[in-house]
């Protein structure tokens, strides 16, 4: 195992094993912060960018991938990739977003926004990874999971003592609107 990155976790029940899981950190955008910090006093601070958090999380599952492939060549096992977000302006909906290519507002106005990620750039990889878990670190929420259509949906599901029919399914979300409370 120790020829490249790993996974973070390997996750065993009553000794056997029965999946990796590997964890990612989204932090806070300092930017807009750091602007202010170090505007001089009476300056007025301004500027605009593109959000950066749907490379970041690109950046994420790509890494994630390389280090499930590293122990899971033939996808054997599930891989499980679990996002503690401590960004206050992101959720689920934005790793959605970038799973799926389609914006979702809570009104259920759709619209495509995000292709250039989901089917380019982790187009193949995504299909890797057979569970995503996002959990907002400041919300006493439970964390939300995502499914990716997997052979391993089923056993992942009966691991984690949850419906099949219960969790948010990429394949199947095409008339929902999703709320991001």
């Amino acid at each position: 195992m120790r020829h490249g990155k790993t996974p973070y976790f390997r996750v065993f029940r009553n000794k056997e094993f029965v999946m990796f899981c590997e964890a990612k950190h989204l932090q806070c955008d300092d930017w807009h912060y750091n602007r202010l910090d170090n505007a001089a006093p009476r300056q007025i601070v301004d500027g605009f960018r593109a959000d950066p958090i749907f490379n970041r999380l690109t950046n994420h599952v790509h890494e994630a991938v390389k280090q499930f492939t590293s122990v899971n060549p033939n996808h054997e096992h599930p891989n499980t990739l679990f996002f503690a977000n401590s960004d206050r302006v992101s959720d689920v909906l934005d790793l959605i977003a970038v799973l799926d290519g389609m914006f979702r507002a809570e009104s259920g106005v759709r619209a495509p926004m995000c292709k250039q990620y989901t089917e380019r750039r982790i187009s193949e990889e995504k299909v890797t990874v057979d569970l995503f878990i996002w959990w907002n670190v400041w919300m006493s929420k439970e964390p939300q999971r995502v499914w990716h259509p997997s052979i391993h949906h089923q056993r992942v599901c009966e691991l984690l003592g949850c419906d099949v029919h219960s969790n948010l399914q990429l394949n199947s979300l095409e008339n929902v609107a999703l709320s991001s409370s």
